[in-house]
């Protein structure tokens, strides 16, 4: 009985903070209002202050900070943007989450999960990019340097928040939330793109996650899927459909994105899929299948869209304009050029990060300035080299094949889970074709750390017991 009380007492002090919410959202909120008018009329820098709001949930529940930072991902687009880089909302979470994760191990070090799946390839992936610079930098200037340091920063911090979530995840629950999160997000990033579309008149919509349309492309692209193996393992029919509903809003507002990339990604995937999974789940992909094909008649002319690529005697002078096609097999030429004269570069990489200094001048011709090599494979190739490039072809590798042995030998509904997983790794495997998709690219924002918070959310495992939950 005395250890009930003590446990009681500890749960009570642990939630004290809740009684003064109310003051501390409304100091929160004038300081969060100071931030923003300083931010916008004086300089962008103010906006740290909007740091201020956060502080607070350091006293919170663990639980709830994490899913206060995965929610941030909301909302991508950089709050402050300098030479060499940016900061966004969820770099001022990831400081608190690492604050009360550490808080946590310190005060119970026996909490920390020591079976990590990818604990020791993901080590040595960042050794891999650390050594990609430290052997370049005789060959770079200091404003390279300094954009490699920050593209490896932004590897760490992603790689962090790998580690930090399959501590945090210690309850189906937990689990059960963060993916409904990560439906919350989905609905959110389709509301505001819907609304660029029709209220802003925009062409292209970009919503809140990047300037560029290609991050909406892969996210929605790689999203309908862990959101359909959701689908599969949940129980709740009302649950069922509105994930449901949420995923076909999507595909609408991935055709908007004008992401052919994406398109084709999400339309493969599903075709693949129809192979390894049984009929009453082939009905609802094929659903999905005749929704793509009606979606693309209704707001695609096939004959306006072969006009856009009939360059004539164009000669690269808008490589934006021509970038969806033509464009590209450009960039990848001049990078082979690169390696013609520079072979070296094959062995040992350019360096994290580089690629935009040292390809670019050799795209001058198109009188433009190239920000990638928009292929996945050779952009890993040309920063990191040949080691570096088998070793990402490796993760890859091992991402699909544990998540598919998972799916195959699992007995629970869990399996879904596995499933959505590798064919949402399929889309990004074929958006990584046009773009530099899983990687620390500035285009791309935080879509790195978003890959990174899936794959601990679906690999880390609990007992029989927790799995078999009510959902």
């Amino acid at each position: 009985m005395m250890e009930y009380n003590n446990d009681l007492n500890k749960t009570d002090s642990t939630y004290r903070i809740f009684d003064y919410l109310p003051v501390i959202i409304f100091i929160s909120g004038l300081l969060l209002i100071v931030s923003i008018v300083l931010g916008l009329t004086v300089s962008y820098y103010y906006f740290l202050f909007s740091a201020s709001i956060f502080l607070p949930f350091i006293f919170f529940n663990s639980t709830l900070v994490t899913y206060l930072y995965i929610f941030s991902y909301i909302y991508s687009i950089p709050i402050i943007v300098i030479s060499n880089g940016q900061i966004r909302i969820d770099d001022l979470l990831f400081f608190i989450l690492f604050l009360v994760w550490g808080i946590e191990k310190l005060s119970n070090p026996n909490s920390r999960d020591k079976n990590k799946f990818l604990l020791i390839p993901l080590q040595i992936w960042v050794f891999i990019n650390a050594v990609s610079i430290a052997i370049n930098v005789n060959n770079l200037s200091l404003h390279q340097i300094i954009r490699s340091l920050y593209y490896f920063s932004r590897l760490l911090e992603y790689t962090m928040v790998y580690f930090m979530l399959y501590d945090l995840i210690k309850t189906i629950q937990i689990k059960i939330n963060i993916y409904k999160i990560i439906w919350l997000i989905t609905i959110g990033i389709c509301a505001y793109g819907i609304y660029e579309y029709f209220i802003k008149g925009e062409i292209t919509i970009t919503s809140t996650l990047s300037p560029d349309h290609a991050h909406i492309g892969a996210f929605l692209s790689f999203t309908f899927f862990i959101l359909l193996g959701y689908m599969f393992y949940m129980r709740s029919v009302w649950w069922k459909a509105a994930v449901f509903a949420a995923m076909l809003v999507s595909l609408y507002v991935l055709f908007l994105s004008n992401s052919r990339t994406g398109i084709i990604a999400i339309f493969l995937g599903i075709f693949i899929s129809l192979f390894t999974i049984k009929r009453y789940v082939a009905v609802v992909l094929c659903i999905a299948l005749i929704g793509i094909g009606i979606l693309g008649t209704v707001e695609f002319n096939v004959f306006d869209l072969l006009q856009q690529y009939q360059l004539g005697n164009a000669k690269f002078y808008n490589l934006e304009s021509d970038i969806s096609l033509l464009g590209r097999y450009y960039i990848w030429y001049v990078t082979y050029e690169f390696f013609k004269q520079h072979p070296i570069f094959l062995l040992t990489g350019i360096g994290l990060g580089a690629s935009r200094e040292i390809i670019g001048p050799y795209t001058q011709i198109a009188g433009v300035s190239v920000s990638g090599a928009h292929n996945q494979y050779i952009y890993y190739l040309t920063e990191l080299g040949i080691i570096g490039f088998l070793y990402f072809m490796f993760l890859l590798y091992r991402l699909l094949s544990y998540s598919y042995k998972k799916y195959k030998s699992n007995v629970h509904k869990e399996r879904w889970l596995y499933w959505g997983y590798f064919y949402g790794v399929i889309t990004l495997i074929f958006n990584g074709i046009t773009q530099d998709t899983i990687s620390v690219q500035l285009h791309f924002n935080n879509f790195y750390g978003y890959f990174m918070i899936v794959t601990a959310l679906v690999f880390k495992e609990l007992n029989d017991s927790q799995s078999e939950a009510k959902l």
